[in-house]
């Protein structure tokens, strides 16, 4: 799934959930690739996306990773950093420490196939995180900050 393809899910998810999305098509422009708000919360979102000339790898998630960071200036309990990633890039979040997933509060969003989307919240992808670390099974949808168990 290319950045383009992880963009639109991500936009999709967030149009149904009532927000007000501005995206960049493709990842490529000023300011982060995503930008959502609806009343006083907002969520300003990185992508990464496959491409034939890379190897897949975290290093994507790093500078995405980056890219947010570089743009955190609003704080609040209202505005939520994330980054995006094709579901094939899950297996390279197992290198990645929790704490400074936990410091800086990120969100992940996770591109499928038939233009779904998963939405973590920071608990979730820290418990994400340590079910890879462990070779746990992850579920996904079980984990998406949408999933209320029944019953």
């Amino acid at each position: 799934m290319n950045q383009a393809e992880v963009i639109q899910c991500v936009k999709e998810r967030l149009e149904r959930e009532g927000y007000d999305v501005s995206a960049s098509p493709d990842g490529y422009g000023p300011g982060v690739d995503i930008y959502a708000n609806k009343n006083t919360e907002k969520f300003l979102i990185e992508v990464v996306g496959e491409t034939p000339t890379r190897s897949r790898s975290g290093q994507d998630i790093n500078i995405a990773i980056g890219e947010i960071v570089k743009r955190m200036k609003e704080r609040g309990s209202k505005v939520h950093y994330g980054i995006a990633i094709p579901e094939s890039y899950v297996k390279f979040l197992r290198n990645f420490e929790v704490g400074g997933i936990q410091v800086l509060q990120l969100h992940l969003f996770i591109g499928v196939a038939f233009g779904l989307s998963y939405h973590l919240d920071t608990q979730r992808t820290i418990e994400l995180i340590q079910k890879l670390k462990a070779g746990e099974a992850v579920y996904l949808s079980l984990m998406d900050i949408d999933y209320k168990p029944t019953s």
